[in-house]
């Protein structure tokens, strides 16, 4: 099933009331909610964020917000609740949901970028799934030579080309290239890599893949490599990552979206522990 039969399916599965915020007297900067209310997230501190994708105010603070929320504390949670103030942005309210039951977060900075920035009008639903079937991945892009094999599982599930880069240039690869400089904690060498300019164009949608994640060295070069190309990096696929190490948290900082098949937690006393 295509993505957009797919998406088109969760859109209108997701039928939603209409939010209503009671006007509250304010005092102070805040009143507090006696008794608690529950929430989603029991023993966390819940605050809500409510938005509209139409809305030009949400466009502009949402980058802002994005930051702040990757400094709350473990005890603290951003759950964000999409408004629609009459019958004509339900779809878009729709839309919000649709990509939180489906795991695609990813785009909702992009649907404020589309709205506000582009001048799309996704307001309908036929325009929203158009524009969902557009989002796909364009390229593949991994390091040789481990990488290769996963990478190239990924880009043959998803019918696209597959681009690596090299460690080495070779005779075969002439013309200009894009280049980065990658640091290897495991070898205490720094190299370069490269891809040939004309291997990734300007506004594809490219994922990385690597086999593995530690530092993050890797996948920051390819990402260097992938945005000196005028390309945009969908999001990091690893097969297996150390999370004791600070390669997750350096990409998300940065805000890549990275998923791992495998999570290793420790390697203390000679036992694998993996993330929950």
């Amino acid at each position: 099933m295509s993505i957009k039969a797919i998406f088109s399916r969760a859109l209108s599965a997701l039928a939603l009331s209409t939010a209503f915020l009671a006007p509250a007297a304010m005092a102070q900067s805040h009143t507090v909610v006696d008794p608690a209310q529950p929430s989603d997230t029991a023993g966390k501190t819940e605050i809500l964020e409510f938005f509209a994708y139409s809305c030009p105010h949400c466009a502009t603070m949402e980058p802002l917000v994005e930051k702040w929320a990757a400094s709350l504390p473990e005890d603290t949670v951003l759950k964000r609740v999409p408004v629609a103030f009459n019958a004509s942005m339900s779809d878009l309210q729709r839309l919000y949901y649709s990509l939180e039951s489906l795991g695609r977060l990813d785009l909702h900075p992009a649907v404020f970028k589309a709205i506000h920035q582009e001048r799309k009008r996704i307001y309908t639903e036929d325009a929203i799934v158009d524009w969902i079937a557009d989002q796909g991945i364009d390229k593949v892009v991994t390091i040789e030579v481990s990488g290769i094999a996963p990478a190239l599982m990924t880009a043959l599930a998803l019918g696209v080309p597959l681009v690596f880069a090299r460690k080495q240039q070779s005779l075969t690869l002439t013309g200009p290239l894009l280049t980065a400089r990658v640091y290897s904690f495991t070898k205490q060498v720094e190299s370069t890599i490269g891809i040939a300019a004309s291997h990734l164009a300007a506004g594809e949608r490219v994922l990385i893949i690597d086999d593995f994640l530690a530092h993050g060295q890797a996948a920051l070069g390819l990402i260097s490599i992938v945005h000196q190309a005028g390309a945009e990096v969908a999001g990091i696929g690893i097969v297996i990552e150390k999370s004791f190490q600070p390669g997750r948290a350096e990409l998300e900082k940065l805000g890549y979206r990275v998923e791992s098949l495998a999570r290793v937690a420790s390697l203390e006393g000679g036992e694998v522990r993996f993330v929950d």
